[in-house]
C-alpha cells in the first residue's frame, strides 16, 4: 500500500477508536487530540464522579496503529513519547486485529509496569 493509502487506513482506524471511547459513558476523547504532525494520536480522559470518596480525572495517551507487520516495541516508544511530550496521561497502544471489525475487539498493548502503575493509581 502506497504512503496516502496507508495513512488513510490509519485515519479509518483512529476514527473508530476515538468514536468508541465518545460512546462510553466515563471516557471521552479530549479535544486536543493531535500532537505534532502525528494523527494516530487521541487523548481519552475518564471522568468518574467519585472514588473511594473523592473525585478523580484518568488520562491515557492512545496510540493506534493499523498495519500489516507488528512493530511492538517501536510503537510502544511512539506511545511512550507522546505521553511524556504531553506532559499527562497513561501511554497506550491500540493494534487492529486482523479479521475484526469491532472495536470493542482490538489489541490493547501497555509494559506490565505502566499496567501496574495504571491499577495502583485507579485503586488509591
Amino acid at each position: 500500500m502506497n504512503g496516502a493509502g496507508s495513512r488513510r487506513k490509519g485515519a479509518t482506524f483512529e476514527r473508530l477508536i476515538r468514536q468508541w471511547f465518545d460512546d462510553s459513558d466515563e471516557l471521552h476523547v479530549d479535544q486536543r487530540q493531535h500532537i505534532g504532525t502525528d494523527e494516530a494520536d487521541i487523548e481519552v480522559v475518564g471522568y468518574p464522579t467519585s472514588h473511594n470518596g473523592s473525585e478523580w480525572e484518568m488520562r491515557l495517551v492512545v496510540e493506534c496503529k493499523n498495519h500489516r507487520s507488528i512493530d511492538l516495541p517501536g510503537w510502544w516508544r511512539q506511545a511512550v513519547d507522546q505521553a511524556k511530550r504531553r506532559g499527562t496521561g497513561w501511554p497506550v497502544l491500540v493494534v487492529k486485529r486482523r479479521g475484526k471489525t469491532d472495536p470493542g475487539d482490538q489489541w490493547v498493548v501497555m509494559s506490565l509496569d505502566t499496567f501496574t502503575e495504571l491499577i495502583e493509581e485507579l485503586t488509591q
